[in-house]
């Protein structure tokens, strides 16, 4: 539950955080050994295998190192300093930083509850050269941005019951700081910032009460500014999925969820630096005395009526119609007048969860509530909705600024043609510099569909049927084939100057999965980002790569560790080199709490990424540490 003032509860794991496609809880199963992460010559009873996982490393890859075990976490660590290699150089160019230390309470090489972490609020007088390790920050899906000499980042956040969205600061990566909520908690009603917090006694969710309306389920921020926006004070964005707050919703409990966008002047949001960020008052996103008061829903000009502006994603052109994008609005234009979409204007949209086969059983028609659709009937934007801003096209440029997202194609029979679509998908639409309209100049494109042929998963039935292959993505937190569906969701993109190619990454099967894994795709050299759409219907069988993902033998452990949700920051040295670092969450083995690590990335001869491992000999390979310039140039 919520506790108005109370400063740091934040960064205590103390609320588990629900998050995306898998929902349901369960009992931690027994922990499994760590072991190596390259394909098994055999199968033993209860495996899983990865075949085909994309670009290797050599014959070391996936051999563990052992790390340093401590005795109860020490706030306090002087790090090392590093040459590139991770060998002790006192003028080396690079700090080493440890993602988390083993405890030696839980299996080795694997998160789990018992280590001591980096992304910590345990925070000491630090300076040049110092770090912290304490208690995990429970916030998955993280989002990074840098402005100055300040990184900023924030996710779904489980200590605030996903009310809020928490931003943290830090110079290092070693040290993080809070930064501000980015919603008020206690102007109720509203006197201020127009903003305040309820709990919800008994629920999972509390509610966020915003100027234009009520929301929970906060879930997957994106914190982002467009450089195009030149401005002398330009805007801060973020875009969050959330669920409408009504009694007649639940509370949102349907978890049918639609990605909105918020947004603040920078010079507010830097203003944070001298409050407090739980008790002061200050402007925060969607503050109504900022200009800026609304939740956007992101919208489209209707085709049939120009001069009709909807928000819903599409529902009401009917079935097999492609949405062809949006209209440009200089602000919020809501048909209802009172700033948020009534959900009386969206449908109930219902689905079979499976037909009956040999190895599973006739489960009811379900009604899945109320959704934003997005492609059609048959296709929802729902969570996820991560905006990517292309550095080689002009401003004017379509496809300049790209919004990713989730659809839900849950339509129909899970068998089927539909198969493929039945499940989370990934989609991409062109957005005008307003940020939440699509451009009327680009179509609505595919990325990813919840199921992929390359990087099967070979699963044992728990249910007598034997051993199978089963496409990436579908993968439970039971180790089996999920019952409702497959998953992709997660996508960010990013350039490469050294490669000259465009990277889009995404991450495959539930939340709550051993299999929990950061798959991508890249296009050819000097190749535009466009490369990366997809014709519907082939999106099956295109070619992913594994970047990182558990050993597969914690695929099929109830609750195992994993890693997901990654996004791309590039971080510019004092000597000019750029660094390509990989944020993402990594869930603790044998839990649900999910935190913070980061990790240098690097490519091999041809443009690949090298493949990232949970331990291995070589630490460039190893996400368990990273490497940060001692010296970082200030940005944005």
């Amino acid at each position: 539950m919520l506790r108005v003032g109370t400063r740091w509860m934040i960064a205590l794991a103390l609320a588990v955080s629900a998050g995306h496609a898998g929902g349901g809880r369960a009992a931690a199963g027994p922990a499994a050994p760590m072991g190596p992460p390259v394909a098994e010559a055999g199968i033993a009873a209860g495996a899983a295998m990865v075949r085909g996982d994309g670009p290797r490393d050599g014959p070391d890859a996936g051999q563990a190192m052992p790390t340093p075990g401590v005795a109860g976490c020490v706030c306090h660590q002087t790090l090392r300093r590093i040459g590139a290699s991770y060998s002790t150089n006192p003028s080396g160019k690079y700090w080493e930083v440890w993602n988390y230390i083993d405890s030696g309470g839980g299996p080795a090489g694997l998160p789990d509850g018992q280590d001591c972490f980096n992304f910590t609020a345990c925070r000491p007088v630090a300076g040049a050269g110092e770090g912290s390790y304490g208690a995990l920050i429970n916030m998955p899906d993280p989002t990074i941005m840098q402005i100055g000499e300040w990184f900023y980042l924030t996710g779904t956040n489980g200590a605030y019951d996903m009310a809020n969205f928490a931003v943290y600061r830090t110079k290092n990566f070693a040290t993080f700081e809070l930064h501000m909520l980015a919603f008020g908690t206690n102007d109720a009603p509203g006197v201020r910032s127009g903003q305040w917090a309820t709990d919800n006694p008994g629920e999972p969710a509390d509610t966020a009460h915003l100027p234009n309306g009520a929301y929970t389920w906060l879930w997957s921020g994106s914190l982002y500014k467009d450089p195009t926006d030149t401005q002398p004070d330009p805007w801060v964005h973020l875009t969050f999925s959330a669920a409408l707050d009504a009694p007649s919703l639940q509370h949102g409990r349907s978890h049918d969820l639609t990605s909105f966008s918020v947004r603040m002047r920078e010079s507010d949001f830097l203003s944070w630096h001298a409050k407090d960020p739980v008790n002061d008052d200050g402007m925060r996103f969607a503050d109504r005395r900022g200009g800026a008061a609304y939740v956007a829903w992101y919208t489209y000009r209707d085709p049939s009526n120009p001069s009709v502006f909807r928000y819903d994603g599409g529902f009401s052109l009917g079935p097999g119609r492609m949405l062809p994008a949006s209209g440009r609005t200089s602000s919020l234009v809501d048909p209802n007048g009172n700033g948020v979409l009534d959900p009386g204007e969206l449908g109930l949209k219902l689905y079979n969860r499976k037909s009956g086969s040999a190895c599973g059983s006739d489960l009811p028609l379900t009604q899945r509530g109320y959704m934003h659709a997005a492609v059609g009937a048959a296709s929802w934007m729902g969570i996820d909705a991560t905006v990517w801003i292309d550095p080689n096209l002009p401003a004017s440029h379509a496809w300049k600024r790209v919004v990713m997202y989730v659809w839900d194609g849950r339509l129909g029979s899970l068998d089927g043609p539909h198969r493929r679509y039945w499940g989370n998908n990934i989609a991409a639409a062109p957005l005008t510099s307003e940020q939440f309209s699509f451009d009327t100049r680009g179509n609505v494109r595919s990325i990813a569909s919840a199921r992929n042929a390359s990087n099967p998963i070979y699963l044992p039935n728990t249910d007598g049927c034997g051993f199978r292959n089963v496409d990436n993505g579908s993968i439970d937190q039971n180790g089996r084939e999920w019952a409702h569906g497959s998953v992709a969701e997660g996508a960010h993109a990013f350039y490469s100057p050294a490669t000259r190619r465009y990277y889009v990454l995404y991450t495959r099967n539930t939340w709550d999965s051993g299999a929990y894994q950061v798959v991508y795709r890249m296009t050819a050299p000097d190749r535009p980002f466009s490369d990366l759409f997809l014709t519907w219907g082939t999106e099956y069988g295109v070619q992913e790569h594994i970047l990182l993902s558990s050993d597969s033998s914690v695929f099929t452990v109830p609750q195992g560790s994993s890693y997901g949700n990654a996004e791309v920051i590039t971080i510019t040295d004092c000597d000019g080199t750029q660094h390509p670092y990989l944020v993402f969450h990594a869930k603790v083995h044998g839990g649900y709490n999910r935190t913070v690590f980061f990790k240098e990335l690097t490519f091999d001869g041809s443009g690949a990424l090298r493949r990232l491992y949970p331990a291995h000999a070589n630490p460039v390979l190893d996400i368990r540490r990273f490497r940060v310039p001692v010296c970082i140039q200030s940005a944005g």
